[in-house]
């Protein structure tokens, strides 16, 4: 049997695997986007453009394209104004406090089922509460935009056995 240790070692490497997958996608996107612009109508000033999480924006700067994309955290709210120079601003929360619940999968000693909620974000990170049934346990995650796991964490607790936990949750 593994250790405990090199198992949570393995998770982590497979996550970053994952996470650089996902930036070669954004690459991509970002690409699409800059071909897109050179498209752009004359008479087009700006292209806004919601996509999951991720807003989008080109637009026109007298003779400049320039782009904005930015990570909107599912918890926050968004707002965009152009002026009448025709500059774009983006508002919009980028930390909070509330109560976002979750159900997951958690490991430390084994696998078990959690349940819990993030209290704190900011950006795409978070902290909470999430118990194992065996306890309560403190946890810090980050939010995915991996398509197979929208509305998902990956998460490290630390649980009342002193050891380190790895989870997967999905918020409701």
């Amino acid at each position: 049997m593994l250790n405990k240790n090199v198992i949570i070692v393995l998770v982590i490497s497979a996550l970053l695997i994952f996470y650089n997958f996902q930036l070669s996608i954004k690459q991509k996107e970002i690409n699409e986007l800059q071909e897109q612009n050179f498209k752009l109508d004359e008479k087009i000033k700006s292209l806004i453009k919601l996509n999951g999480n991720k807003i989008q924006v080109i637009y026109k700067d007298r003779e400049k394209i320039k782009y904005i994309i930015k990570y909107l955290p599912p918890e926050s709210s968004i707002e965009i104004i152009t002026d009448d120079d025709g500059d774009i601003d983006i508002k919009y929360r980028w930390a909070g406090v509330g109560i976002w619940p979750f159900l997951g999968v958690g490991y430390s000693d084994e696998i078990r089922p959690i349940f819990g909620a993030r209290f704190l974000y900011i950006s795409r990170f978070g902290v909470g509460a999430l118990t194992t049934f065996n306890g309560i346990s403190i946890f810090a995650d980050v939010r995915t935009d991996l398509r197979m796991f929208q509305n998902s964490s990956f998460g490290i607790f630390y649980d009342n056995n002193k050891n380190l936990g790895l989870s997967i949750h999905t918020f409701f």
